[in-house]
């Protein structure tokens, strides 16, 4: 085991020294940041990503909200590292004061690109009890932390669908990395990792869906094909 496996192990196994760390980055930050050098980027950030990559955290909103994610990307960077240590949003906080805003008294919100329910989650909640959130999140990983966020919140108004929207429905795509981007490719059917694919008209149809209030698309794939309505 090297050295940096062995600090991870330790921070791992005891929560403690793992908040005391990351209390310790933000303190960093707060402390020697200057204008012309953005500390996150340069110091704290490129620290948590050797320490906690692929890492599971648990992290409650100030709402009461609880959100599992497994530290991956620079959005679950950033909500790690978050200053509050409770912040009122996960990602983009301007996006979630729209959507919350836009999805009052909504009876069908759909969220394409839901990762692991950063914005989907809030919805969710916000529509409790008058509305449906669907989401679609292609990336198995991050669909089935939607699933655990539901239920640790007690949302049974989310419908969390591992699918691609996509300018064509049932198309087989290549899956591309972590964070699901989409290639242009057809996959074979050989392929390991595969997108399956529906049109937002077709999931509407077939599910009854009626109208919808509110749509949300934040994806992106190589050669930017467009997650069409048919």
């Amino acid at each position: 085991m090297t050295k940096i496996e062995s600090i991870k192990e330790t921070l791992r196994n005891n929560p403690a020294y793992r908040n005391n760390f990351i209390e310790a980055l933000v303190a960093f930050e707060k402390k020697t940041g200057h204008p012309e050098l953005n500390v996150r980027d340069t110091v704290s950030g490129p620290l948590a990503d050797e320490l906690f990559m692929g890492e599971h955290f648990s992290k409650t909103l100030q709402n009461g909200l609880k959100i599992n994610f497994v530290y991956n990307s620079k959005i679950a960077r950033e909500f790690l590292l978050s200053d509050p240590a409770i912040p009122d949003h996960v990602w983009e906080p301007q996006t979630t004061k729209l959507l919350l805003h836009f999805s009052n008294n909504a009876k069908n919100v759909i969220i394409a690109g839901a990762y692991f329910g950063d914005q989907a989650i809030p919805v969710a909640n916000n529509i409790k009890g008058s509305g449906i959130c669907h989401t679609f999140e292609p990336n198995k990983n991050n669909s089935d932390l939607i699933i655990e966020n539901a239920r640790l919140n007690k949302l049974d108004n989310i419908l969390i669908n591992n699918l691609a929207l996509w300018n064509k429905s049932n198309e087989k795509l290549i899956f591309e990395g972590e964070d699901a981007l989409a290639s242009t490719v057809e996959a074979t059917n050989a392929a390991a990792n595969v997108l399956h694919t529906i049109t937002i008209n077709d999931y509407v149809t077939q599910n009854k869906v009626g109208k919808v209030d509110l749509l949300m698309i934040d994806v992106e794939g190589r050669n930017k094909s467009a997650a069409g309505c048919g």
